[in-house]
């Protein structure tokens, strides 16, 4: 999938990243999500959450608390300002 780096939910999340989290880069990624569904059908889709991929959809998958608040304050901006 590739979504217009122009795109409003690109410019509004990057935003909310760089105001919460201080240091954000748009960036590709090489593994598979649901994201690639979604942009079959022409929807600007962004993939953004909490988390090392590298811990993920394995035994013992874990996500930092920390982590989990940081991504749901931005989040929260990215509804506000969408």
């Amino acid at each position: 999938m590739e979504t217009n780096p122009e795109a409003k939910i690109v410019e509004v999340a990057f935003k909310s990243c760089k105001k919460i989290n201080k240091s954000t880069e748009i960036k590709g990624i090489s593994y598979n999500t649901d994201g690639g569904f979604l942009s079959n059908y022409k929807i600007p889709t962004i993939i953004l959450g909490p988390g090392d991929i590298r811990e993920c959809h394995k035994l013992g998958e874990f996500v930092y608390l920390d982590q989990l608040i940081l991504s749901s304050e931005i989040y929260k901006d990215i509804i506000s300002n969408y």
